[in-house]
This record gives C-alpha cells, structure tokens and sequence, in this order.
C-alpha cells in the first residue's frame, strides 16, 4: 500500500507533457515527485472508431415509422442496416441525409439508400432525390413484415448521416367531422385508412330510439384502432380503445333515446396508422 501511496501523491502533484513520436505515435509523460509513467498511443482515422451496425439481417437494430436514426458509415464499403416493420397496403418513405449529427465527423456529401426486403433481396433504391444528393424512397408494402433500410455512402465515401422513416401522405379518404362523406348501413361494414397521426375519419349513421346497437371497430394493418359514437351534431357521446376481451381493437355499444343519424369516429390510439374495418349491428 505504501508503493501505491507514493505513485498517487507524485501523480497529484505531476505535470504532464504530450510529444508525437515517429510513425504517428504520441507519448504522454506524467512526472513529480521521484515518478515518471509514460504511455504510447496512436491517433486512428476512423471517426467513430469502430462498425456497431451490422450489414446484414442479423441487425438488432430498428428505425421506428415515425422516427429516426443518426448514426455514420466508418470506412469505405461500409454500409449500415436498419430494421422496418412495413404494413401491407401502406406507402412508407425512408430518407437519407448527410449529416454531422454530433459525432463530429463530417456528413455524407453522397449518402445512398436500398430498401430490402426480409430476405435481403433489394426491393427499391435510391441515390439523390429532390434536386440534392441525399436520398429518399417512396415505398408501398405488398405483404406486412421486417424490411431492411441499407444506409451506405457513394463511392466508397464515409461519414455521418440521419436516417428518417415515415408513412406517405396520402389523400384524406374521410373527412373528420360532420361533412364527411362516409356512411355506413346498419347490418354493413366500411373499411378506411388512418394515413397520419392524428387522422380521424367519420361515419354517418342512421338509428332507431329505443333499439340496441353494437359498433365493432378492427384494425387491419391498424394496430391499436379507437372508436368515439357522436351525435349529428357531432357531440362525443361514448368513447371506447382496447374492449374487453378483443386485445386492442374496440366496440361500444349504443342505445339511442330519439332517432336519426349518428356519427361513428375513427382513429389511431396515439401516433397509430393503418388501414380499419367498421361493422354496425343490432345488439
């Protein structure tokens, strides 16, 4: 213990010098009080110093719809890949940016982006979009499942990029609110999309006072659908997400005191998108 006591009281009271050697190596030397350490390293050129992203499907790593990855292509070749849950029917677009994105190393001058699909096999590809050299894919899923965004650079370039996923906009199918145009049959369905965060699409519905209805909402590619029962004039009357029994879809059930029409609103819980089936019955 004494020998570590003396080797920490020199450090307190040392002074340090850094000098480069040949070949690229630099020395630190701490000295004071009778003791000297010294430490040879070298400076690497890679920015971030080593590849944490595989290029492969064995990738643990995912790019949410609706969000976004930073991350930078290390040495020439290299190419990162992300995981993508895609719904079927839905229009996806994925899109690549040269950026600096606080890794302190410069961003992709050229960044280039392939979609794959869960085998690996490329589905769709990009190299400079909207008049730039970053990269963007439009992309409509034929079957839901895992695809791979392939982040790599042109030419063999290296450096930082931020990587966004996102549903397409697409035209409103229903408006949300009494003006709407959708309509559904008491014994029917309807079918709709959610196509953005926050998109509500609603229903009119005609009723009869003093019989009782169910309303069933199920979601397709719609993960966690929500249903709201409005009056014609559009006031909330009932609200129901996750009934009991169905997992994550919803149903409400309505006895009306006068008849008339009614509106059946739909949407996503949170940030939620896809596609929806409706159903109207008597209870």
């Amino acid at each position: 213990m004494s020998g570590l006591r003396a080797v920490w009281r020199g450090l307190v009271r040392s002074t340090a010098k850094c000098r480069k050697n040949r070949g690229g190596l630099r020395s630190w030397r701490l000295s004071g009080a009778g003791e000297t350490l010294e430490s040879r390293y070298a400076l690497s050129t890679n920015p971030v110093g080593f590849d944490v992203v595989p290029a492969n499907q064995t990738t643990p790593l995912w790019v949410m719809v609706g969000g976004m990855r930073a991350n930078a292509v290390n040495f020439s070749g290299d190419h990162d890949w992300y995981r993508v849950w895609m719904d079927a029917g839905m229009t996806y677009r994925l899109r690549l940016d040269g950026t600096t994105n606080g890794l302190f190393v410069p961003g992709l001058s050229d960044p280039v982006l392939t979609l794959r699909n869960s085998s690996g096999v490329q589905v769709a590809f990009n190299d400079d979009a909207n008049g730039s050299r970053n990269s963007e894919i439009r992309f409509t899923a034929a079957i839901s499942g895992t695809y791979y965004a392939d982040v790599g650079g042109f030419a063999q370039e290296t450096g930082g990029y931020t990587l966004y996923a996102a549903t397409a906009a697409t035209p409103d199918d229903y408006a949300g609110n009494v003006f709407t145009s959708g309509s559904v049959a008491v014994g029917g369905t309807a079918s709709g999309v959610v196509g953005v965060p926050g998109d509500r699409d609603w229903f009119r519905v005609a009723l009869v006072a003093g019989r009782r209805y169910r309303f069933d909402l199920s979601g397709v590619s719609l993960a966690d659908p929500q249903l709201n029962l409005r009056s014609g004039f559009g006031l909330l009357l009932d609200s129901n997400d996750d009934y009991q029994g169905l997992g994550r879809n919803s149903r409400i059930f309505f006895r009306p005191t006068s008849s008339g029409i009614y509106h059946l609103d739909v949407g996503g819980f949170g940030s939620g998108v896809g596609s929806y089936t409706l159903r109207v019955s008597t209870a």
